[in-house]
């Protein structure tokens, strides 16, 4: 018989039937779009904006991309870390300082890397930079036309086996004869035994000896011999620092060929 009762039974199944068809066909259209996102493929445009660059243009920020591009290899958008993929970058170009990675999903998928290089005070001479805190490596991604037009450079075998601070002391040293002293610094030589030779433009070239920290407190005690020499004229040949206490220095021109001494306060 058809109660009220049965009839109620009959629409609450009626309503779970629904509810259950509803939450399938939600869970199937979810699945799916779930699945279609992740399909996306990884390697979309890539943004690439420099912050604050001198030695970065639009060819190498190509360059760049395609270093991302071979970093993320094909992987998911939304699975790529950008920390990662900073870490990745500053080691696989030696000369970038910081690189900052942006996911944005509106209004496309994409990545926006903020680059920015360190500074480069010279270079070794086969293609490598050196920049400010002593890093040696590769040009890769950067445009040799837009370094510095005074770049110095460094000769020598074992430029690359230096250590950092080692670099960095050298750094120093220049920065005090091109500042401090007014001397013009055209090129320098470390050999095998580490033993540094300044060459200026005026002709003369400074033996300064061995780079260690001893070496910097010699060159600031340079600029008195420098005062002397230049009161009597002399047109050197080079200044030899490496003695212990007397500074040896020879002319370019002089008949008897003598070597003069100087006492080091």
């Amino acid at each position: 018989m058809y109660t009220i009762s049965s009839r109620k039974d009959f629409y609450k199944k009626q309503r779970n039937i629904i509810r259950i068809i509803s939450l399938a066909v939600f869970i199937f259209f979810f699945v799916y779009a779930l699945y279609q996102i992740l399909l996306l493929p990884s390697k979309k445009p890539l943004v690439v904006e420099v912050v604050k660059n001198k030695i970065v243009d639009d060819i190498d920020k190509v360059c760049i991309c395609r270093k991302v591009e071979e970093l993320i290899l094909n992987k998911n958008f939304f699975l790529i870390s950008p920390r990662h993929l900073s870490q990745k970058l500053l080691e696989s170009i030696p000369f970038l300082q910081k690189v900052v990675v942006r996911k944005y999903l509106i209004p496309e998928y994409r990545l926006i890397i903020y680059v920015k290089e360190k500074p480069v005070w010279a270079t070794s001479g086969d293609f490598k930079l050196i920049s400010d805190d002593g890093e040696v490596g590769s040009s890769d991604c950067l445009n040799l036309s837009l370094l510095p037009k005074k770049m110095i450079t460094v000769s020598g075998n074992n430029i690359s086996s230096l250590k950092k601070d080692e670099l960095v002391l050298v750094k120093k040293i220049v920065e005090v004869l091109q500042e401090r002293y007014k001397l013009l610094i055209s090129r320098l030589l470390i050999d095998d035994e580490n033993q540094l030779e300044i060459y200026t433009e005026s002709g003369f070239k400074i033996k300064a000896g061995k780079i260690n920290p001893d070496l910097f407190e010699k060159i600031l005690k340079l600029e008195k011999v420098l005062d002397e020499l230049k009161q009597r004229s002399y047109l050197l040949e080079y200044i030899d620092l490496g003695l212990e206490n007397i500074w040896v220095f020879k002319e370019q021109v002089k008949k008897d060929n003598k070597i003069r001494l100087f006492k080091r306060n």
